[in-house]
């Protein structure tokens, strides 16, 4: 649990240690608030009495709840195991209990635990208690905290026996479950098991005054060495100033201190070895506390700054006034030798460069009648201690900025999937599905470059299913989610483009952003839109998403890396797998409308609940995310069951396809649906078989997409050498595929089967047939299409129509 203490203390510093080996002599020793101590060998050679600075009362005068109820567990049920001591009362709201606790420590225990030892648990109103160990020889040890130097006794520790947050903890907590707490932890340290599922282990833990945000890139500049000075800029985000905001300062327009409230910095570090690990028991709150706390065989804090400033002043060149007047933030970096792990820190000073130069020995300071700057000396004077005392500094925890890498290792995805997800990306409309996915495929790290493509703005009735909100209604879609995307990751480039993709011709923006794009995301619902970009030639791989007409489901179309198999045929396939799979039949029912105006008959739209939406687009974004791992096309669909499950059918179509063309026109036929009619050739072996073939056909694009092949109608024959197609339920079996889809197929031309170890080239009476279509196709012109299966190969035939 974290410890929470009155206002009246300063933060609380988690403090870890291993235990010191006497054949290791240490390296650097960290320590801070140990008075008269400078390292921990003697700290922890030495003992002295524990004083608690306040009131000893009788057991039944305490206050506190949980005090009272450890008394009455101690005294009424301790034995010889736990005894009472004393106890104290501190102030209005806060009681102590000091108890001796019996332990199960071994003979030859990790850390020194004794059999007995006495604590003294402090209880602060809603607080959660803070168990010290009395004696000042009690051993260094994981999950422990540095006590504040305001707290009322001369311990120095406080063991953390729980993680959770005490808002969490509190409604466990009684008196004896503080004393199981305390005797786990006292038991498992001395057995070298306190790293278990109740206390990971961990880090750094340094709660502070203030956290700054900053970029990885900050970060780094922040905890160079070479001596150059490197600038950035904090402003307060929040009432409180705790947090902090950190932009390079090169970025920032103007003076930083001008009108936003920034205030230049210069990044400093300080790099110290240590022996012990984790962090500092107590946050230096001045320059001098600093001075103190790191000190090693070979280390001097004083002189590191010194030749620290110097390098900075240096190395300014034309930036020296700005490096004067900035402040300083001292990136303090612990290399763990025991952990072989940095942890590290940021102190922020409330004084400029200039003034801690002076106290260094090494600027004098301005000349306010001369008007003149601080000024290096040529030889350093003598450091002034007292001025360095005076230096105040407040320790800042560094909160990585909410950027692509954040986002990704936050989402759960490994390095790869970061990789494949952050790519220049085109996306062709935000309505509903397209502002929900990328919204959040940004939040988990996708896109460097994202052009948004949409010339709709928003309207009322859009509010039920998008991301923006009312205050936006009327505004630019794709300006308007746009901004949302950068307000949610700085990091990112996001264009809005207000044009409509499927009109040509097409702004040059959007032809060199297709052409240049990692990926193009088609949101758009619209079916020309998806065939156009299928044609689209100067591009990369292309995913397709959008809801059904009912809202239940959602389709996600993916193409493959080197895209064989491109959203036309992706769009034939997924028509095929609803005509096949019996769940689907119901995919693209008459859809629930609503009216959302007068005067207009198309002033409707789907009726689809906010939260179906959102479930459905979190599944396309991530559907989209895992597809982005692999090369292959896959097809998948989500949907909604009644009651709230979600059922999942995934395609992944095979990329041998046959194309034939005609004139302007081309056919297509997918190895799927191949494979598909030569099952319906092995199921009628040795005879001959067929039936009709239905496809999409796009006048305007003259493209044919063979979609399905239905099998032969109950009144056909066939033998090993002829097959004549019948026409029993023929008529319905075509109007209800035709259904199944929306009438998005139609009738395109035969198949047939030619026998084992035959070519597959038309035979006369093929001919025949294919004159006779094309008389029968007059009146829809186009092309009719026939398709020939044998035991090995197929033939796409496409002949023009009769004129």
């Amino acid at each position: 649990m974290s410890l929470l203490l009155p206002a009246s203390a300063i933060s609380q510093q988690h403090w870890q240690h291993q235990p010191l080996q006497e054949d290791k002599p240490p390296r650097h020793l960290l320590v801070l608030g140990l008075n008269e101590y400078t390292s921990v060998a003697e700290c922890v050679s030495e003992a002295s009495q524990h004083v608690i600075h306040g009131d000893v009362v009788d057991a039944h005068l305490l206050e506190h709840p949980l005090a009272k109820s450890l008394v009455q567990f101690v005294t009424g049920h301790g034995g010889r195991d736990i005894v009472l001591d004393e106890t104290y009362r501190i102030s209005e709201d806060a009681d102590v209990v000091v108890i001796t606790v019996a332990t199960s420590t071994p003979q030859d225990p990790v850390y020194p635990i004794l059999p007995m030892e006495q604590v003294a648990i402090f209880f602060y109103g809603d607080m959660p208690p803070i168990v010290s160990p009395t004696r000042r020889d009690f051993p260094p040890s994981p999950h422990s905290y540095g006590l504040p130097v305001e707290m009322p006794t001369s311990a120095v520790m406080n063991l953390c026996i729980d993680d959770r947050p005490w808002d969490d903890a509190c409604g466990d907590y009684s008196g004896p479950e503080l004393i199981y707490r305390i005797q786990r932890w006292l038991d498992r340290t001395a057995t070298g098991e306190i790293n278990d599922v109740l206390q990971a282990p961990d880090f750094a833990f340094l709660p502070a005054p203030m956290t700054i945000m900053m970029s990885e890139e900050v970060r780094k500049g922040l905890t160079q060495t070479d001596g150059v000075p490197y600038f950035v800029a904090l402003r307060s985000n929040d009432e409180e100033e705790k947090l902090f905001e950190a932009k390079l300062r090169a970025d920032m327009k103007g003076s930083p201190s001008e009108g936003m409230d920034w205030v230049s910095y210069v990044g400093l570090t300080l790099t110290v070895n240590v022996e012990n690990t984790g962090a500092m028991w107590r946050a230096p709150s001045f320059l001098g506390h600093l001075r103190e706390s790191l000190v090693g065989p070979d280390f001097n804090l004083i002189e590191d700054l010194q030749r620290r400033v110097t390098d900075l002043v240096d190395n300014a060149g034309d930036d020296l006034v700005q490096l004067y007047r900035s402040r300083l933030i001292i990136a303090v970096s612990l290399w763990n030798l025991e952990a072989d792990r940095p942890e590290s820190f940021f102190l922020v000073s409330f004084s400029t460069i200039g003034e801690i130069g002076v106290a260094l020995g090494l600027f004098y300071p301005p000349d306010t009648l001369a008007g003149t700057s601080f000024t290096k000396r040529l030889v350093a004077d003598a450091v002034d201690h007292q001025a360095l005392d005076e230096i105040r500094l407040c320790q800042a925890n560094h909160s990585r900025s909410f950027d692509s890498e954040a986002a990704a290792f936050l989402s759960g995805r490994d390095e790869n999937q970061a990789k494949l997800l952050a790519v220049k990306t085109v996306v062709l409309g935000v309505g509903s599905i397209g502002s929900q996915v990328i919204t959040s495929l940004t939040r988990e790290g996708a896109f460097t470059n994202v052009v948004l493509v949409d010339d709709d703005q928003l309207a009322p009735h859009n509010l039920v299913r998008h991301s923006l909100r009312s205050s936006q209604v009327g505004m630019s879609k794709a300006r308007s989610v746009a901004n949302d995307l950068v307000a949610i990751r700085p990091d990112l480039t996001a264009q809005p483009l207000h044009e409509k993709f499927s009109q040509l011709p097409q702004s040059e923006v959007l032809t060199s952003a297709l052409a240049n794009a990692d990926l193009v995301l088609d949101m758009t619902a619209s079916v020309g839109a998806s065939r156009q970009l299928a044609d689209y030639g100067s591009r990369k791989r292309a995913v397709s998403s959008f809801f059904n007409p009912m809202g239940d489901a959602v389709v996600v179309l993916a193409e493959d890396q080197n895209r064989s198999i491109d959203l036309a045929q992706l769009e034939a396939l997924y028509y095929a797998e609803i005509i096949g799979n019996e769940i689907l039949h119901d995919h693209l029912r008459v859809p629930n409308v609503a009216r959302i105006g007068g005067g207009q008959c198309r002033s409707t739209t789907n009726r689809m609940s906010s939260s179906d939406a959102a479930i459905l687009s979190g599944l396309a974004a991530k559907n989209i995310g895992a597809l982005l791992g692999g090369n292959e096309a896959a097809i998948t669909i989500h949907t909604m069951v009644d009651d709230g499950s979600v059922r999942s059918v995934r395609v992944e179509p095979t990329q041998l396809q046959q194309v034939a063309t005609v004139g302007d026109w081309t056919a297509r036929v997918s190895g799927d649906v191949i494979e598909t009619l030569r099952c319906y050739r092995k199921d009628a072996n040795p005879n001959e078989t067929g039936g009709v073939l239905l496809g999409i056909v796009d006048h305007s694009r003259k493209r044919i997409e063979v979609v399905v092949g239905l099998s032969a109608s109950p009144d056909s024959t066939g033998t090993p050498n002829s097959f004549v197609r019948g026409v029993h339920d023929l008529r319905e079996a075509i109007d209800r595929t035709r259904t199944l889809t929306m009438d998005q197929i139609v009738y395109i031309g035969e198949w047939h089967t030619h026998p084992d170890n035959t070519r597959v080239d038309p035979s006369p009476v093929d001919a025949q047939q294919l004159s006779s279509l094309r008389s029968a196709m007059i009146g829809q012109q186009r092309p009719v299409v026939m398709l020939i299966i044998g035991d090995t190969n197929s033939n796409l035939i496409v002949e023009a129509a009769a004129s």
